[in-house]
């Protein structure tokens, strides 16, 4: 059996290291970043990635507690994700923790775990973030606008046809 270069692994701990140097340095910039930010499918290759493709794999949760979300809505979590055959991670990134935590809440979390392949995974993204604020180009900041129960047929056709208004009525 051949043994491992300590070279190697060396190398690769430097690389760790430098990814959360990266995110150290920029973490203020990232705590300003919503995750309706992050595109979706991103966010999908995160919740894929983080512990493979296994669903029943509750090591998730240890992420999603950190975050600040209760058991309940984990258990919500995990209902939808089974549902719909996505990872767990992904329908809480995507879902839940778009008004509770920011992109730089997430990454502090992913350090901590150590889970130097989703930092790697993430760099792309947060450079083209960092590379746009440093052009100046407007990057906003504030969470992403939602109305419960907002249907926009209903809306948009009632103020055309006055007789929709009539007809709700009865």
């Amino acid at each position: 059996m051949a043994e491992a270069n300590p070279l190697l692994e060396e190398d690769f701990l430097d690389e760790n290291a430098v990814y959360v140097v990266f995110y150290q340095e920029n973490i203020a910039f990232l705590k300003k970043v919503f995750l309706h930010q992050v595109p979706d499918e991103l966010k999908r290759e995160i919740g894929r990635s983080y512990y493979g493709s296994s669903l029943d794999d509750s090591k998730w949760r240890a992420v999603v507690e950190e975050l600040g979300i209760d058991h309940n809505t984990i258990d919500g979590i995990e209902c939808k994700s089974k549902s719909f055959g996505v990872p767990p991670l992904y329908v809480a990134l995507s879902g839940c923790l778009q008004c509770v935590a920011s992109l730089g809440d997430v990454i502090e979390v992913f350090i901590k775990k150590k889970k130097y392949n989703l930092l790697r995974l993430l760099k792309p993204f947060v450079e083209g973030m960092l590379l746009r604020r440093d052009n100046g180009d407007r990057i906003t900041y504030e969470p992403r606008a939602t109305a419960p129960n907002f249907v926009f047929h209903e809306v948009y056709t009632s103020e055309i046809n006055p007789n929709v208004n009539k007809q709700m009525m009865v």
